[in-house]
């Protein structure tokens, strides 16, 4: 057996009479040592780990993942593959602090499926649009009836920068006049997709409206 992958071999064939001393020598024409069965699936290039990505980042613009097929001696399968792989997203062991809801709601989304091209496929344009704290992105493929995946290292995804709308997480309840609310009222602020946005410095200012929602003064409203 040949244990490495390449063009080219030749097999020389001689008898060996003492050391040093042959005869009868006799060469093969040169063959080709492909790679075996697909076996299993690595990842080559994993997404960016090193810093938080935000939420809906293209994995293309920070680093691309790059999954390889590969035999059971790990070589890269080149010879062409008519599956594609496809990426999906699965919690990571790690513990959530906030929206935490979102470890079931994480999902890969954008360009989640890529064809096998000399043994490799790229995920660009695929990204996670759910805050998380820890997730894991699995490709999958399924070739000749077996199902092959691998899993990047955890990656944290983190909420958008900006405040996109802000939702009234508590209701005001009913006041004396010129107390404070026994239940002060509370706004949670959300990037455009649903996460909420921790780490920002924005003014909120409330004011008072009618129920025909105008602005109250002192000559309307007053019961």
């Amino acid at each position: 057996a040949v244990d490495t992958i390449a063009e080219g071999y030749t097999l020389r064939f001689a008898n060996v009479l003492m050391p040093g001393v042959s005869r009868f020598m006799s060469e093969s024409t040169p063959f080709t040592v492909r790679p075996g069965l697909p076996f299993s699936l690595e990842v080559f290039v994993q997404p960016m780990i090193e810093r938080p990505l935000a939420a809906a980042e293209l994995f293309g613009h920070s680093r691309t993942p790059v999954v390889g097929l590969i035999d059971r001696l790990a070589n890269v399968i080149y010879y062409p593959q008519t599956a594609q792989i496809v990426g999906r997203v699965i919690p990571s062991a790690s513990g959530c602090v906030f929206d935490c809801q979102n470890t079931a709601n994480s999902s890969l989304e954008g360009v989640t499926t890529s064809d096998i091209t000399l043994g490799y496929c790229r995920f660009p344009a695929a990204f996670v649009a759910r805050a998380n704290p820890s997730v894991v992105v699995r490709f999958e493929v399924e070739i000749g009836g077996k199902a092959l995946f691998a899993e990047t290292f955890p990656l944290r995804i983190v909420h958008q920068v900006a405040v996109h709308t802000a939702v009234l997480i508590t209701q005001p309840s009913a006041v004396v006049q010129a107390d404070q609310f026994l239940t002060p009222p509370a706004l949670r602020l959300l990037d455009q997709f649903g996460n909420t946005v921790l780490h920002a410095v924005y003014e909120v200012r409330a004011s008072l409206v009618c129920e025909d929602f105008s602005a109250c003064d002192v000559d309307r409203c007053a019961q």
